[in-house]
């Protein structure tokens, strides 16, 4: 039998989502030896040299970009606009964006799912979803069938997606966030958790609150 090659990977930040990120590399790679993770890359100087789960903090962006060529880099960053800015940055060289997916999590044969994608476990993607590249779906979360999601949306834990929902470029959606059937959340909106969206929202929106409505505009 050939054995697959593992994939040479850095973590873009390593906080919170980066260390859950690496969690995650950990349980994939106890099924399949997928990636062989280099260390992480943060712009705090004050966390260079250190490590979390034996696993070191190379440097920041700059030493990246001069350092290493031809890795995998795992975005682990739950702002939107963060996550476009780096993957625009790092698109210019000679950087590769593989996806990240649980094991546990479920992802329908029918599902098309981009590039640079992290879905965290626990979660549900069902028959019929698009994904977008770089978007982020945080643990526990559920898709239903027929949604499509732009690029750069981060859903938060816990998020649930009724069917045929269309969830536009760079939305966030904050943690136990449920959706309608059939609605539009217009692009680089931030619906706040614990919100029940119950009908479409406008491109550059906030939207929060059990009843729901919109409270201003963002840039």
């Amino acid at each position: 039998m050939v054995k697959s090659k593992k994939i040479k990977v850095v973590i873009i930040g390593a906080g919170g989502s980066g260390r859950e990120a690496l969690w995650s590399i950990s349980d994939c790679n106890k099924i399949s030896k997928q990636f062989d993770v280099l260390g992480f890359i943060d712009d705090n100087p004050q966390l260079k040299g250190k490590k979390f789960n034996k696993i070191p903090v190379l440097g920041n962006l700059d030493w990246l970009v001069s350092e290493l060529d031809d890795v995998g880099c795992i975005i682990a960053i739950g702002d939107c606009k963060i996550r476009k800015k780096l993957t625009n940055m790092l698109s210019k060289k000679n950087f590769e964006f593989p996806n990240l997916i649980h094991p546990t999590a479920l992802c329908s044969e029918s599902a098309e799912i981009g590039h640079g994608v992290v879905i965290q476990a626990g979660s549900i993607i069902s028959v019929d979803v698009k994904i977008g590249n770089h978007s982020y779906v945080n643990y526990g979360s559920t898709i239903g069938h027929d949604c499509r999601l732009g690029e750069y949306v981060t859903l938060s834990p816990g998020v649930h997606l009724s069917g045929s929902n269309f969830i536009d470029e760079g939305v966030y959606i904050g943690t136990g966030t449920v959706t309608k059937q059939n609605i539009t959340i217009g692009k680089w909106s931030f619906i706040g958790g614990g919100t029940v969206v119950g009908k479409s929202i406008p491109d550059f929106s906030m939207y929060f609150g059990m009843a729901g409505r919109v409270k201003k505009f963002v840039s």
